[in-house]
C-alpha cells in the first residue's frame, strides 16, 4: 500500500458528511492517518460502504416487519412502547424489588426500551439479555455514552471528555472515536447513544454543559458533532443530538430547575440552532429536546422546550425538516417535576411532538396516562401509531427484528482492546492545551535538587478525586509533597498546603472542577479560591492545571503557567503529566475564550517534546 505517495480516503469527514480526500502533508499527519488505517485493516473499526445509515429510514415505504408488528399490538402495548424507564446494570437477585420492578415494566407494561445509567459491564449485559428474553417486542436499549462507555461503565476505553476533541480539532479522530464507541456499545447491547452534545458552550457560568460541549464556536461544534454522529451511525449505533434547541447559554442546571435561554431569534439562529441544523443535514437519526424555557419562541409562558409544540413541531419538524426520532430529556429532572406531574408532562410531551418518553418518575403512570388520553379523545390512536411506527423502524434499523441477544463471549475481544486504547491515548495527548508559560517553566526538569509541591484542590468531598494523578506525579517525582483540599477540608489541610508551598521551589496546583448533575454550581468554593491566590502570591514558579473546567484561569490570571486536559479520565491524566515533563508534544488549542484572562478560541502554546 503506497501510503507515502498517494492520498488516503478517510470516510465520514464531518464537514460534508461524505468521502473526502486527505492529503498526507507531513510525517506527523501520516502517523495519525496511518493509525486510523491500521484500525480499519485490523477490523477494529469498519467503514460503511453500503446505504447511508441515517434518518432516511423514517421516510421509506412501509416496512413489512414494522407494519405486521404494529397491527398486532393493543393500545396498551403501543403506549408502553413510547416509555423508556431507567435501569442500573448492577447485580440483583431475581426476587429483589428492583429486578421485579424492571421485570414488571418489560413483561407486563411492554415498555419500548431501557436507559442504562451507572453499571457494571457484565452485569448490564446479563440483565439486558434477561429482559430481552422477557420482552414481547425487542427492547431498544440506550445510554449516555457522550465520551464513551466509561461515562457509565468501568472497563471500556477511557476516551477524554468531549471538549478535548474541540481542542484537538481533527474531525477524522472524532469520527473514529465515535465509531469505536458504537462498536463497544453495540457489543454490550446498547443501540442508541444520547450523543453527540450539540450545545454551544458560550456561557462560562454554565453549570451542566461545560466540557460536555465541543466548544464555544457554533462552526466547531457543528463540524465535530457531525463527525461524531456519522461515526456512531456508521458503527451501527443510533446518534441523538442534544439538547435542542441549545443548552449552552444557560446558568441553571435543568436537573434542579428550569433554565432560561435568553437568546433572541437572531442569536438562536446563528448560535444555538446552527449545529442542530447541520446535524439534521448530515442525517442524525434522533434529537433530544432539553428542559429549558425559550422566551424568544414561547414568550413568557414558561413552557419548557421539551413540552412546546412551537419548538418541537413547528420549529424542529416543520421549519428544520427533521423527521427522525424525537426524545425527551429525562422527565424525572426538576426542570419538569417542579411544575408538572408525570401524567401531565407525558401527555404534553406527546402533543408537542415527542416519540419517546425518557425516564419518567413513574413509568406506569406515564403509560396509563397515554392510554387514558387516547380513550378520552385527548390524543388519537393514529398519533400514537405514528410514534410507535418510528420506534419500530428504529429497532429494525438496529437489527432487532433478527437478533436481540448479546454474545457475552465476544465482549472481551471488542471492548477496551489495545487498538482502542491507543486511539484514546492519542486524542488525550493531542488535546493538552497550554495557555500560559512564563519563563518557559514548562517543560519541567526532574532535577533532584528541585523541591516540588503538589496542591490538589477539589470541588467535592471525595478523597479519591485527583488520586490517580497524584500517584502519577509521584512516580515521576518521588520526593514531591502533596496536600489535598476538599470542599469540607479543615484548617489543618489549608495550613499544610501553605507550608508545603513555602518549602518548595516549584508549585503544581491541580484544580478538579467538574460538571455534576444536581450540584447546581461549577467550581471550587471561595475559601479554596483564596488559598490558591495566597499560593500564587508567594511569587514562586506555580503551574495551575485544570483537570476539567477550562475557565479556571480566569480567576487566577497571575499564575506562572496554565495547562488544561479537560477532565480526569485515565489517559487525560497521564497525558498532562507527560506534557509537564516534555515527554510529548503540546499542541492543543483552546475551544473556548476565557473571560478574565484574555484568551480566545484557538489560543495555545505549542511545545515540542524534549528529545531523549
Amino acid at each position: 500500500m503506497m501510503i507515502f505517495s498517494k492520498s488516503v480516503t478517510i470516510y465520514g469527514n464531518a464537514e460534508v458528511g461524505n468521502k473526502t480526500k486527505v492529503t498526507l502533508m507531513n510525517y506527523k499527519k501520516f502517523l495519525v492517518n496511518a493509525f486510523l488505517i491500521s484500525l480499519i485493516l485490523t477490523g477494529c473499526i469498519k467503514m460503511n460502504t453500503s446505504e447511508i445509515r441515517d434518518v432516511k429510514i423514517y421516510t421509506q415505504v412501509k416496512d413489512d416487519w414494522v407494519e405486521q408488528t404494529l397491527s398486532k399490538m393493543t393500545l396498551e402495548e403501543k403506549a408502553g412502547q413510547m416509555v423508556f424507564p431507567n435501569v442500573n446494570g448492577i447485580y440483583m437477585s431475581d426476587d429483589s424489588p428492583e429486578f421485579k420492578r424492571i421485570e414488571y415494566l418489560v413483561k407486563e407494561k411492554k415498555v419500548g426500551g431501557l436507559i442504562f445509567f451507572v453499571s457494571d459491564l457484565y452485569e448490564q449485559v446479563v440483565l439486558t439479555n434477561k429482559m430481552q428474553r422477557l420482552a414481547k417486542i425487542p427492547l431498544l436499549v440506550a445510554a449516555d455514552f457522550e465520551h464513551g462507555i466509561t461515562m457509565r461503565i468501568e472497563g471500556a476505553t477511557p476516551f477524554p471528555n468531549i471538549m478535548a476533541l474541540g481542542a484537538v480539532d481533527d474531525t477524522n479522530l472524532t469520527y473514529t472515536m465515535a465509531q469505536i464507541i458504537a462498536k463497544e456499545g453495540r457489543a454490550l447491547g446498547v443501540h442508541q447513544n444520547y450523543a453527540p452534545v450539540a450545545d454551544v458552550n458560550n456561557n462560562p457560568n454554565n453549570p451542566i454543559i461545560n466540557t460536555r460541549s465541543f466548544g464555544e464556536s457554533p462552526e466547531l461544534v457543528a463540524r465535530h458533532s457531525n463527525a461524531f454522529l456519522r461515526g456512531l451511525q456508521d458503527g451501527g449505533m443510533i446518534a441523538t443530538s442534544k439538547h435542542f434547541p441549545g443548552h449552552g447559554n444557560t446558568s441553571i442546571d435543568s436537573h434542579l430547575d428550569l433554565p432560561v435561554l435568553k437568546s433572541n431569534l437572531d442569536e438562536l439562529e446563528s448560535m444555538e440552532l446552527y449545529p442542530f441544523k447541520e446535524n439534521i443535514k448530515t442525517g442524525v437519526m434522533s434529537i433530544m429536546v432539553g428542559h429549558l424555557a425559550v422566551p424568544a419562541i414561547e414568550g413568557d409562558t414558561g413552557i419548557p422546550a421539551s413540552l412546546s409544540k412551537k419548538i418541537i413541531t413547528d420549529l424542529l419538524k416543520n421549519q428544520l425538516g427533521f423527521n427522525g426520532l424525537i426524545v425527551t430529556d429525562a422527565l424525572n429532572m426538576h426542570g419538569i417535576t417542579n411544575y408538572y406531574s408525570t401524567a401531565k408532562a407525558t401527555i404534553e410531551a406527546i402533543k408537542a411532538g415527542h416519540d419517546c418518553i425518557l425516564f419518567p418518575d413513574n413509568p406506569v403512570e406515564a403509560i396509563d396516562a397515554i392510554i387514558n388520553a387516547v380513550k378520552n379523545g385527548e390524543i388519537t390512536e393514529e398519533r400514537i401509531n405514528y410514534s410507535v411506527r418510528k420506534i419500530l423502524l428504529t429497532k429494525k434499523w438496529a437489527g432487532l427484528d433478527k437478533e436481540r441477544f448479546i454474545d457475552i463471549d465476544k465482549i472481551s475481544s471488542i471492548v477496551g482492546i489495545e487498538k482502542h486504547l491507543e486511539l484514546a491515548k492519542l486524542i488525550s495527548r493531542k488535546s493538552i492545551t497550554l495557555l500560559k508559560n512564563e519563563n518557559n517553566l514548562i517543560p519541567l526538569s526532574k532535577n533532584q535538587l528541585t523541591k516540588f509541591a503538589h496542591i490538589i484542590v477539589v470541588d467535592s468531598r471525595n478523597d479519591n478525586d485527583g488520586e490517580f494523578f497524584r500517584r502519577t506525579l509521584k512516580s515521576k517525582i518521588p520526593d514531591i509533597n502533596f496536600t489535598r483540599v476538599l470542599m469540607n477540608s479543615g484548617e489543618v489541610d489549608y495550613e499544610s498546603a501553605i507550608e508545603n508551598s513555602l518549602n518548595s521551589d516549584v508549585i503544581i496546583i491541580s484544580v478538579y472542577s467538574k460538571v455534576r448533575a444536581y450540584q447546581g454550581t461549577l467550581g471550587i468554593n471561595d475559601k479554596q479560591k483564596e488559598l490558591i491566590k495566597k499560593i500564587i502570591g508567594l511569587k514562586k514558579p506555580t503551574i495551575l492545571i485544570s483537570h476539567g473546567n477550562p475557565y479556571v484561569i480566569g480567576e487566577f490570571p497571575n499564575v506562572t503557567a496554565y495547562i488544561n486536559n479537560y477532565g480526569d479520565t485515565k489517559f487525560s491524566e497521564l497525558a498532562v503529566a507527560e506534557a509537564l515533563f516534555g515527554e510529548i508534544d503540546i499542541e492543543g488549542k483552546s475551544p473556548v475564550s476565557i473571560p478574565g484572562a484574555n484568551f480566545k478560541i484557538g489560543d495555545g502554546i505549542k511545545i515540542k517534546r524534549v528529545s531523549k
